[in-house]
């Protein structure tokens, strides 16, 4: 996770990246992993990329803010308000770039702190797509720039990782994301997440296109299948409490998803392994940011000299600002 404020180390920190097709179910896993009902719509819902931070334990009571990462104040927005950060990440998106365009300069912040619970920070991509809208094609570049953007926050740097979204009722060979991540080599940091399993038809053979092969060419940290809200459980306001019990029924009774080995199946396995690869990375970064540190403290020792000594007693303070004082009155 991204060391959130401290801008002379924040790209040596870990940081997850979420990519994949548009509609793939992206929006609907940050929901999953979030436990908050983030903006999904049809079509391109995300026209820039997204900074989701979830902090845990930091707040006796749940809030939201958002903002533009080059802006220095956050807009609160109300927890509750099932729309209200829909209304407000739509309000940034438009003012950052025209409808069916996509802003690959910038990205929106969004901060959910909560009493409890995990603290990680996850980035949200647009969608790789060849329609700039719904059903629109103004914007002939839009796959270009998807990809191009796409490319860009999967980056080089070998602390990120890339969580890679594939709905399981496609191909997963006809997947832009899997070439990405094939031609430019991130396979070992990358997670694969298969989405969509309750549409599974009868007889998939999903646990063959999750195989062992599967990940040693594309997601050597994983590959996981999860079970997230359906847009009629959102649109019925369905808790997402209730998630971890309709998934765990879903792996029992589905034939296809009950053969899928069990550190393959569920949410719950893929936060555990991302935990555990952030801390690794964390741990593998202290000496960088200790060497990072000290480079920093060497640039700033002539600012550092300047700083005034502390008094070491009271009447030495109070002889100095008497001294200051009778400057003054000369």
């Amino acid at each position: 996770m991204e060391l959130m404020g401290v801008d002379g180390f924040s790209h040596m920190c870990p940081k997850v990246v979420v990519i994949g097709s548009q509609s793939s179910g992206k929006s609907s896993l940050l929901t999953t992993m979030t436990k908050y009902a983030l903006p999904a719509k049809e079509g391109m819902a995300t026209r820039a990329a997204m900074s989701f931070s979830v902090e845990g334990g930091k707040v006796a009571n749940n809030s939201l803010a958002v903002k533009r990462k080059s802006e220095k104040h956050w807009t609160p927005v109300p927890y509750d308000d099932p729309n209200a950060l829909d209304v407000q990440i739509t309000a940034i998106t438009n003012a950052m770039c025209a409808p069916g365009e996509i802003n690959a300069g910038e990205v929106i912040q969004v901060r959910l702190r909560r009493p409890t619970g995990p603290t990680f920070a996850v980035i949200d991509v647009p969608g790789i797509t060849c329609l700039s809208s719904n059903h629109d094609n103004s914007n002939s570049n839009i796959e270009t720039e998807t990809v191009e953007l796409t490319k860009k926050m999967i980056g080089t740097e070998p602390s990120t990782i890339v969580i890679v979204v594939l709905p399981a009722t496609e191909d997963f060979a006809n997947s832009k994301a899997l070439s990405l991540i094939d031609n430019m080599g991130v396979a070992h940091r990358t997670i694969a997440v298969v989405t969509k399993i309750d549409n599974l038809p009868p007889g998939s053979n999903l646990k063959e296109r999750m195989s062992p092969e599967f990940c040693d060419k594309y997601a050597k940290l994983g590959l996981f299948a999860v079970r997230n809200r359906t847009q009629q459980e959102a649109d019925e306001g369905m808790c997402l409490d209730l998630l971890p019990h309709k998934e765990a029924d879903l792996f029992r009774t589905n034939p296809a998803l009950s053969e899928l080995p069990e550190e393959q199946q569920g949410l719950e396995r893929l936060l555990d392994k991302l935990s555990r690869e952030q801390r690794r990375l964390m741990i593998e970064l202290v000496p960088q940011l200790k060497a990072e540190t000290h480079k920093q403290f060497l640039a700033n020792q002539d600012e550092f000299n300047q700083i005034p000594k502390p008094f070491p007693d009271g009447a030495t303070k109070i002889e100095y600002i008497a001294q200051a004082i009778r400057e003054i009155e000369k």
